[in-house]
Formats: structure tokens, sequence, C-alpha cells
């Protein structure tokens, strides 16, 4: 079996250090990702003031608990929804086959259920 050859100077665009190093403005991705809209520089960007870092931590912690509450609620949402789809799906399905069991003569006509109490007081 022969030796398949290796091209080094190919980018294989699988690595992490593909493509350009740079974003929109020319800023370095990493400037780019520790910016936040009012341009101020944060954590990661020079010394750390202590103070500063705990209370951005803070605000991080209330957001990722706010982030968590909503994903529990949508969760929550989403599994009643899907009860709902389930019954209505087999609703659907009990009626195709009685439907098909009437065609096929397989099953007996359906018959009205009778009323409960005094039939006379609801007419």
């Amino acid at each position: 079996m022969a030796k398949r050859k290796t091209n080094l100077n190919a980018v294989d665009k699988k690595s992490a250090a593909a493509g350009d190093d740079t974003v929109d403005g020319g800023d370095a991705i990493h400037d780019h990702a520790t910016r936040q809209d009012d341009g101020e520089i944060h954590v990661f960007d020079g010394p750390l003031d202590p103070e500063k870092a705990i209370e951005e931590l803070i605000a991080l912690n209330h957001e990722r608990t706010e982030c968590v509450r909503r994903w529990e609620d949508a969760k929550a949402e989403a599994s009643e929804a899907k009860k709902e789809l389930d019954n209505a799906s087999n609703a659907i399905s009990l009626l195709i086959d009685r439907l098909d069991r009437q065609v096929n003569g397989e099953g007996a006509q359906p018959v009205l259920s009778t009323l409960g109490g005094d039939a006379e007081a609801t007419v």
C-alpha cells in the first residue's frame, strides 16, 4: 500500500488557528470578546480590580440564575405541551382506527351515549 503524502502547508480548516486573527473593526478576537457594549475593558484585560471583579461576578451570577429559572420554566412548559401533543396524536389514531374498523365492517356502528340524569329536563 502506498503512503499518502501530506501537504504540511495546506490549511485543514479544522484547527483553532484557522482563519484571520481579527474581527470587524480590526480588534484582535480576544479584545473584542472581553469588551462590553460600553467600550469599557472588563475582567480579562489588564490588572484586575478585585472589587469590580466581584461586582461583575455577582451580576453575572444573577444573570445566570435568571437564565436557569427561565430554562426550567421552558422545560416544564415544553413537557406539558408534549403531553398535550401525545394526547392529541393518540385521539387521532383512535379515531382513524375506529373509522377503519367501521369501513371494513369489523366494528359495530357507533351508538350515541345516553345522557346522565333526567333526560327530559335537558330537552
